[in-house]
Protein backbone atom coordinates (compact mmCIF):
# COMPACT_ATOMS: atom_id res chain seq x y z
CA UNK A 1 0.00 0.00 0.00
CA UNK A 2 2.81 2.40 0.82
CA UNK A 3 4.32 2.02 -2.65
CA UNK A 4 0.92 2.38 -4.30
CA UNK A 5 0.07 5.55 -2.36
CA UNK A 6 3.45 7.25 -2.72
CA UNK A 7 6.08 7.95 -5.33
CA UNK A 8 8.55 5.56 -3.69
CA UNK A 9 10.26 2.94 -5.86
CA UNK A 10 11.32 -0.55 -4.80
CA UNK A 11 15.14 -0.66 -5.03
CA UNK A 12 14.87 -4.32 -6.11
CA UNK A 13 13.49 -3.33 -9.55
CA UNK A 14 15.94 -4.28 -12.28
CA UNK A 15 17.90 -6.64 -10.02
CA UNK A 16 17.54 -10.29 -9.06
CA UNK A 17 14.40 -11.37 -7.18
CA UNK A 18 16.41 -11.90 -3.93
CA UNK A 19 13.80 -13.68 -1.78
CA UNK A 20 14.25 -12.96 1.93
CA UNK A 21 11.76 -15.17 3.79
CA UNK A 22 11.30 -17.74 5.29
CA UNK A 23 14.76 -18.85 6.30
CA UNK A 24 14.96 -22.12 8.18
CA UNK A 25 18.73 -22.40 8.03
CA UNK A 26 21.78 -21.66 5.93
CA UNK A 27 21.04 -24.35 3.34
CA UNK A 28 17.28 -24.01 2.84
CA UNK A 29 16.10 -21.54 0.19
CA UNK A 30 13.84 -18.60 0.91
CA UNK A 31 11.00 -18.04 -1.60
CA UNK A 32 9.25 -14.74 -0.78
CA UNK A 33 10.76 -11.27 -1.40
CA UNK A 34 8.85 -9.59 1.46
CA UNK A 35 11.55 -7.18 2.67
CA UNK A 36 12.06 -3.92 0.79
CA UNK A 37 14.26 -0.87 0.41
CA UNK A 38 12.19 2.02 -0.92
CA UNK A 39 13.77 5.05 -2.59
CA UNK A 40 12.56 8.37 -3.93
CA UNK A 41 12.57 8.99 -7.68
CA UNK A 42 15.90 10.59 -8.54
CA UNK A 43 17.88 8.38 -6.16
CA UNK A 44 19.82 5.93 -8.29
CA UNK A 45 20.13 2.31 -7.15
CA UNK A 46 23.59 1.09 -8.17
CA UNK A 47 23.38 -2.36 -6.59
CA UNK A 48 20.82 -4.47 -4.71
CA UNK A 49 21.75 -7.70 -2.98
CA UNK A 50 20.66 -10.22 -0.41
CA UNK A 51 23.06 -10.77 2.44
CA UNK A 52 24.21 -14.03 4.00
CA UNK A 53 22.36 -16.13 6.54
CA UNK A 54 22.62 -14.47 9.97
CA UNK A 55 20.44 -16.69 12.15
CA UNK A 56 17.25 -14.66 11.58
CA UNK A 57 14.11 -15.94 9.84
CA UNK A 58 14.75 -13.24 7.17
CA UNK A 59 17.81 -12.74 4.98
CA UNK A 60 19.18 -9.18 5.17
CA UNK A 61 19.11 -6.95 2.08
CA UNK A 62 21.36 -4.06 1.14
CA UNK A 63 21.55 -1.51 -1.63
CA UNK A 64 24.20 0.86 -2.88
CA UNK A 65 22.60 4.23 -3.66
CA UNK A 66 23.67 7.39 -5.43
CA UNK A 67 21.89 10.26 -3.73
CA UNK A 68 21.93 13.65 -5.46
CA UNK A 69 23.23 16.68 -3.56
CA UNK A 70 19.77 18.26 -3.71
CA UNK A 71 16.95 15.94 -2.58
CA UNK A 72 14.53 14.95 -5.35
CA UNK A 73 11.45 17.21 -5.39
CA UNK A 74 9.12 14.19 -5.66
CA UNK A 75 10.32 12.88 -2.30
CA UNK A 76 8.36 15.13 -0.01
CA UNK A 77 5.64 14.15 2.39
CA UNK A 78 3.78 11.04 1.34
CA UNK A 79 0.13 10.12 1.64
CA UNK A 80 0.71 8.98 5.23
CA UNK A 81 2.29 12.29 6.32
CA UNK A 82 5.81 10.86 6.53
CA UNK A 83 8.98 11.80 4.69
Amino acid sequence: RMMRDSSLINAREGFALAPTWPVAGPRLPAFAPIDHILVCPGIRVLDFRRGPYTGSDHFPIAATLRIPKAPPAACGRGAQGTT
